[in-house]
């Protein structure tokens, strides 16, 4: 199984390579679950939920509470 993990940043860049310089290719968004395809050099390569791929900040990332999604959801009015 995939080692997944949230995004804490509001949006966070995705890059074509482990580097800030080179192509964004994407952004992910707060709370988004993401699994890690790749550790390098303070960059985490990424897949998001829509099934786009990226390197990421390894600090742009957080673990998923064991609970996280299982949790029934509403909304009070």
């Amino acid at each position: 199984m995939a080692i997944e993990r949230l995004i804490r940043m509001a949006v966070s860049p995705m890059f074509a390579d482990p580097d800030p310089e080179s192509e964004q290719v994407s952004q992910a968004t707060l709370a988004a679950r993401v699994k890690i395809l790749e550790e390098q050099g303070g960059y985490c390569r990424i897949e998001t939920p829509d099934a786009y791929t990226g390197w990421v900040e390894t600090r742009d990332l957080v673990d998923a509470p064991e609970t996280w999604g299982t949790e029934p959801r509403w909304v009070e009015i």
